[in-house]
């Protein structure tokens, strides 16, 4: 497959139906759903796998293989993009602090994406598991049967950007002064305490749901937006897939459920809003986030002890 997919601009026909056709898997792991889509409005049906996962847990990576080794799809799709496609090498390590200050300031990487790898290798610690594991076990597996692997992420350069055009003047001043005053309030014990207790959940999706109860928009460009962009780029293996199994954080499944048969406009999620002059806050706050890299794990803490 082939990543220029992601340039089209509409999608092949759903199976007709308004509700997504989603069939129970008794011998599979609780978080997974399967759900039906035909590449042509009379053709087959094919079947996609969504797979659940916690990013930082032992049984994803247990499940991810169950589920492949019981499937046997043709294509197994991630929740990653290029710009993250490191995640998947063996002797992946993050990146301290000054060199993910010199790989943004070199322009050799965008930072979200170090933080975000930054962040999950810190939760990782808490837990014993080392960040995308579940990603390279699904790439073992798929290399066990022969099956393909596609990147079915949106770039995150578009989504960090789009985020940070989304937010008002006065709500970019108040995320960085919040990032700052989360990033050194929490104490790391305690973080790590908190983790351990909830090796099943999708941390970063959780910790996104509770920065939008204040920053809406956030809802909307990290965790929309990209639901959608995944359910087209699943789409687009259709044609060339009768089975499918696609590893996603479990946060996802159920706003991918819910648009699984919604007309999808990729070019616009595509989009990559123009900078506009002034003062350069999206600097201030990439550089607030690497100094503050486990700000999303920090931010879930602190709603959780109110």
């Amino acid at each position: 497959m082939s990543e220029r997919n992601a340039e089209a601009s509409t999608d092949t026909q759903p199976s007709g139906e308004d509700d997504p056709p989603v069939e129970s898997t008794p011998d599979l792991p609780k978080l997974v759903s399967l759900l039906k889509w035909r590449a042509e409005p009379f053709g087959p049906e094919k079947s996609f796998y969504l797979v659940g996962t916690a990013h930082v847990s032992k049984k994803s990576c247990q499940d991810v293989e169950k589920v492949i080794r019981t499937i046997k799809p043709q294509i197994v799709v991630l929740e990653l993009c290029s710009e993250r496609k490191q995640l998947l090498y063996d002797n992946f390590k993050a990146a301290s602090t000054k060199e993910m200050y010199e790989a943004w300031r070199a322009g050799r990487t965008t930072l979200l994406a170090v933080v975000y790898s930054y962040m999950m290798s810190c939760v990782a610690d808490a837990l014993e598991v080392a960040p995308g594991e579940e990603f390279r076990v699904a790439l073992r597996e798929a290399q066990q049967i022969g099956a393909k692997i596609m990147l079915g992420d949106r770039l995150v350069s578009i989504t960090l950007a789009r985020t940070w055009a989304a937010l008002s003047a006065w709500q970019k001043i108040r995320f960085v002064f919040e990032l700052l005053i989360t990033g050194i309030s929490v104490p790391s014990q305690e973080i790590e305490k908190l983790l351990s207790s909830m090796e099943e959940a999708d941390v970063l999706t959780d910790a996104i749901k509770e920065m939008g109860a204040t920053y809406p928009s956030l809802l909307e460009t990290l965790l929309r937006e990209r639901n959608l962009y995944m359910v087209h780029q699943l789409r687009q293996c259709a044609p060339w897939a009768d089975r499918v199994v696609a590893v996603v954080g479990a946060g996802h499944l159920p706003g991918m459920r819910e648009c699984w048969n919604a007309e999808i406009d990729v070019a616009e999620l595509n989009s990559n809003p123009a900078e506009r002059r002034g003062p350069p806050w999206g600097r201030i706050v990439l550089l607030t986030s690497a100094c503050s890299a486990v700000f999303l794990a920090a931010w879930y803490v602190r709603a959780r002890r109110r």
